[in-house]
């Protein structure tokens, strides 16, 4: 057996599972989750993520318009 180096963790990814947009993997580290990426019915926005895993230090920015309602 050979050592070797500490393994950096791995990098988590926010993935689309395209029911309501287009399947696609986004880049990161500061991703930008648009209405586009989802689907809007009546005031209320709807994603749908295959995998959704910001790392320590990235960030998921989610974005609508203005007939979205906020919680």
């Amino acid at each position: 057996m050979v050592a070797g180096t500490p393994r950096e963790a791995a990098s988590q990814h926010i993935t689309v599972d395209g029911r309501l947009s287009p399947a696609q993997t986004l880049v990161g580290p500061n991703y930008s989750i648009s209405a586009g990426l989802g689907k809007q019915v009546g005031s209320n926005l709807f994603h749908s993520f295959a995998q959704f895993g910001p790392a320590t230090g990235e960030s998921a920015t989610f974005s609508g318009p203005a007939t979205i309602s906020s919680m």
